[in-house]
């Protein structure tokens, strides 16, 4: 599978935008309206990629997408969209996980 760069890039920076502060980094509190604002956005994009979205009694976004091949292990990516204080576009992008068989 090819990774579109310009969507890929696009989404970045789309994201970057909520929190943005005037110095040029980004500051999104967990549970805050602008963290709140993020996620309704990953969870469009969600959808827009075929996953059925959802929040876990933690709070936190899963996107889901059944497999082929029934019973195989599940894959697990993860990251954050919440921010330290005034970090920068890339806090958080992405943390990746597969289960042993």
């Amino acid at each position: 599978m090819a990774v579109d760069e310009a969507r890929l890039n696009g989404h970045i920076l789309r994201l970057a935008e909520i929190g943005k502060t005037e110095d040029g980094g980004v500051t999104r509190r967990s549970l805050t309206p602008l963290y709140n604002q993020a996620e309704g956005l990953v969870a469009d994009w969600m959808r827009q990629a075929g996953l059925t979205p959802r929040i876990d009694p933690a709070g936190n976004l899963i996107g889901r997408r059944e497999g082929l091949q029934p019973g195989w292990p599940a894959i697990a990516m993860g990251s954050h969209f919440d921010t330290v204080l005034n970090g920068g576009m890339f806090d958080g992008l992405s943390e990746y996980w597969e289960p042993s068989r």
